[in-house]
């Protein structure tokens, strides 16, 4: 039963009404949800932004590098997936 309960608790917070947005996985088809950002990085003096998919571990963890995603009619392609190990996964981008 915690494990349902935490589920739906995940599904309020992407809900699309709120701050979700819609995302087509591209080899399945399936639509789930998330939220996506574009966060700002730095590294050896190099800045820039990143796009970054925060989303349900269940959801992502068949996708493997290279695997599109449609999100906002843009083509984004899979680099990595980085688990919270709480059943919330931030999936690192690039666009294609």
């Amino acid at each position: 039963m915690g494990l349902n309960m935490f589920e739906e608790d995940l599904d309020a917070f992407f809900d699309l009404d709120a701050h979700g947005v819609e995302v087509i996985l591209g080899n399945s088809g399936d639509i789930i949800t998330g939220i996506f950002d574009r966060e700002f990085l730095e590294s050896l003096d190099i800045q820039g932004s990143s796009p970054v998919l925060t989303c349900k571990s269940v959801d992502v963890e068949n996708l493997t590098r290279k695997d599109p995603l449609e999100i906002d009619g843009k083509i984004y392609t899979f680099v990595r997936a980085e688990p919270d190990g709480a059943g919330v996964t931030r999936v690192l981008l690039e666009l294609t």
